[in-house]
């Protein structure tokens, strides 16, 4: 069943990620600071066009965009809030002291030293959880926001990535030394075998073995062979991939949240959310 949805909908992956292709890998981070549309710079409207490129591709309403954006709002009012409390006035004005004093190339006093460490907060965990549950809270929010197909297809772009990053490492592979170039196949990617041994659980040996074997075949593949079957060769590798690491459930959901985090800590989501939610009528 999984591989002939994928097969079906492999089409619309690469349309989600042909923009990402065209103007270079989208990190939510990298994005504009803050700043008008009009005043963005050219990478920055690149990178703005790649998310809403994947939000097209997925659906998502109006209505559920500006969802998002409200729970991504409430969510860094409460961060902002709690960063307040971790940053309290006197605490600022102790650190300034010292740092003004280290300018000058002085030693902090004892007065100093005294008065930044009663400044200091009470570590008693208790901003770490609010900030957790704040955070549990806005996932939850974002993930009741998307239906269960935008979030498998959430999913499978992430895995076309990864897919497009072992297609990558197997042309490097050619580039370098046959002794450079086992390394980096047997080596590479460290992360991704990680996470496909932690779900194979007791298969382990036998997923990675064939993972290798994968990675093995593209290798061996010419640079002109690989252009010409690229798009089927993401889709087997995205097959290998969602197979092995859809074993384990909790890490398919780890996954998920992990993708939704990066779009909460870009500080323009929500502006470009909200903005693209007016755009398209909602109220």
């Amino acid at each position: 069943m999984i591989r002939l949805w994928l097969k079906r909908g492999m089409k619309a992956i690469v349309a989600a990620v042909v923009v990402a292709v065209a103007f270079g890998t989208w990190t939510p981070s990298a994005r504009s600071q803050g700043v008008e549309a009009e005043e963005l710079s050219a990478d920055a409207l690149r990178r703005e066009i790649q998310f809403l490129g994947v939000m097209h591709q997925l659906g998502v309403t109006a209505e559920q965009r500006m969802k998002a954006a409200q729970a991504i709002e409430a969510f860094e009012q409460q961060a902002e809030a709690l960063r307040k409390r971790s940053e309290p006035p006197e605490l600022l004005s102790a650190l300034k002291q010292v740092r003004d004093a280290l300018v000058r190339g002085q030693e902090p006093t004892d007065q100093m030293r005294a008065a930044l460490e009663a400044a200091q907060p009470p570590d008693d965990g208790s901003l770490d959880k609010a900030f957790d549950e704040a955070r549990g809270q806005v996932l939850k929010e974002l993930t009741g926001i998307l239906t269960e197909d935008q979030q498998t297809q959430l999913q499978l772009i992430a895995l076309f990535g990864a897919a497009q990053d072992v297609i990558g490492m197997c042309l490097r592979s050619r580039e370098v030394s046959a002794e450079e170039g086992q390394d980096m196949r047997l080596h590479g990617l460290a992360e991704l075998r990680a996470d496909l041994k932690q779900a194979a659980g007791p298969e382990a040996d036998r997923v990675l073995a064939d993972f290798q074997s994968l990675i093995n075949r593209v290798s061996a593949m010419t640079p002109e062979q690989v252009a010409q079957q690229r798009e089927q060769l993401a889709g087997q590798i995205v097959t290998f991939l969602k197979d092995t690491l859809d074993k384990n459930p909790q890490m398919a959901a780890d996954r998920l949240q992990d993708q939704l985090w990066e779009f909460v800590t870009d500080p323009q989501t929500a502006r470009l959310l909200r903005e693209s939610a007016k755009a398209m009528g909602a109220q």
